[in-house]
C-alpha cells in the first residue's frame, strides 16, 4: 500500500480588540516568534507571519493598497457568500 501525504494550509487572521493599533513595531518580531512557537507545539509550521498595528496576518504589503474591510468584502463577494454588513464590523 502506498503512503499518503496530506498538506493543509490555513490562513489565520487575528484582530486587536476594537481594531485599536496596539501592535508596536518593536513587538512584531517577538509576537511572530511566539505564534511560531505555539504552532510548533501543535505539530504545525508557520510558513509566514506579518501584520500591521491592528492585526496579524500574512499579507502586510496588500494593505498598503486596500484596507482589511475592502479586502474582506471582496473575498466574500468573490465566493458568493451572503452577508449583512451591519454584523461584520464593531
Amino acid at each position: 500500500m502506498s503512503g499518503k501525504y496530506i498538506s493543509l494550509l490555513v490562513h489565520f487572521t487575528w484582530s486587536t480588540a476594537h481594531r485599536e493599533p496596539w501592535i508596536k513595531p518593536e513587538w512584531r518580531e517577538p509576537l511572530f516568534a511566539d505564534i511560531g512557537g505555539i504552532m510548533r507545539s501543535k505539530n504545525a509550521r508557520l510558513l509566514a507571519a506579518g501584520g500591521v498595528s491592528d492585526y496579524v496576518r500574512n499579507q502586510e504589503e496588500q494593505h498598503r493598497k486596500h484596507s482589511f474591510q475592502e479586502e474582506f468584502l471582496k473575498l466574500l463577494e468573490k465566493h458568493k457568500i451572503d452577508y449583512d454588513e451591519r454584523y461584520l464590523w464593531d
